[in-house]
């Protein structure tokens, strides 16, 4: 668990750097702010992660920010996290809820900078609305610039479909 934890730990501190090749905008610009405002929590599955996934959203609770939940077993490949992610995102968006689906193949890339914490599966759990939110403030920037096209409709424009249901 320690390890796992490390794990998330230097990842967060790896998108949270601002990257001089996209105007000093991080990676991800609002996790910084989630870690130091403790508004994270980390869960670690070691069997059934997909059940563990159901579990942990359960537990939601409006204080955090994300729920990062990590398949410490590597049981799950990168088609079934994402193809699970998309059909748990057909309900649980209804709930003011979306998962985005981390894993070390996916290779996620912004100007060349990995997105992903390239060692475990993970299912980010984010409150939706305030998703949209922090879309719409980036938007209003050159932030969604740096990103190539393929990325963008990957991350941004197939979660903006959500919006619309």
């Amino acid at each position: 668990m320690k390890k796992v934890v490390k794990v998330i730990h230097d990842w967060i501190k790896r998108i949270t750097v601002p990257q001089s090749t996209m105007s000093n905008f991080p990676i991800c610009p609002f996790a910084k702010k989630a870690k130091s405002q403790k508004k994270y929590k980390i869960f670690v599955s070691n069997e059934n992660f997909k059940q563990f996934v159901l579990d942990t959203i359960k537990l939601w609770d409006e204080y955090y920010d994300i729920f990062i939940i990590v398949d410490e077993s590597k049981s799950i490949n990168e088609v079934d996290i994402q193809v699970f992610c998309d059909e748990l995102n057909e309900t649980i968006t209804k709930n003011n809820l979306y998962a985005l689906a981390d894993h070390p193949n996916m290779h996620g890339q912004i100007q060349n900078i990995q997105t992903g914490n390239l060692v475990y599966p993970i299912v980010l759990l984010q409150n939706f609305q305030k998703l949209k939110e922090a879309n719409t403030m980036l938007e209003k920037t050159d932030y969604y610039s740096y990103w190539d096209k393929d990325y963008y409709d990957f991350i941004v424009a197939k979660r903006n479909r959500y919006s619309n249901k």
